[in-house]
């Protein structure tokens, strides 16, 4: 059970680094200027008072998407274009 758990896990973690790729491309080849909002997942995720405003579900997609990870590769991308420029806001 734990290997196909695993596996599943691998399998979605690939799935999002796929995703992560072709969007951080696609945005470079497609725009001179990409304006990325900054989206503090980790603080949005975390209990104050032990509560959150969301719920456990919410919180389990927005960590498996890789928000930060997404960042730092569309970062990655524009270097390598140089047409193409990322504005953190």
């Amino acid at each position: 059970m734990k290997k196909a758990a695993g596996k599943l896990r691998r399998r979605i973690q690939n799935l999002v680094s796929d995703m992560h790729c072709r969007i951080a491309k696609y945005l470079c080849t497609t725009f001179n200027l990409v304006i990325l909002p900054s989206f503090p997942v980790q603080q949005m995720v975390m209990r104050k008072g032990g509560q959150r405003r969301i719920r456990s579900k919410t919180a389990r997609a927005m960590a498996t998407w890789s928000h930060y990870r997404f960042q730092q590769r569309l970062l990655d991308k524009a270097r390598e274009y140089k047409s193409c420029k990322v504005v953190l806001v």
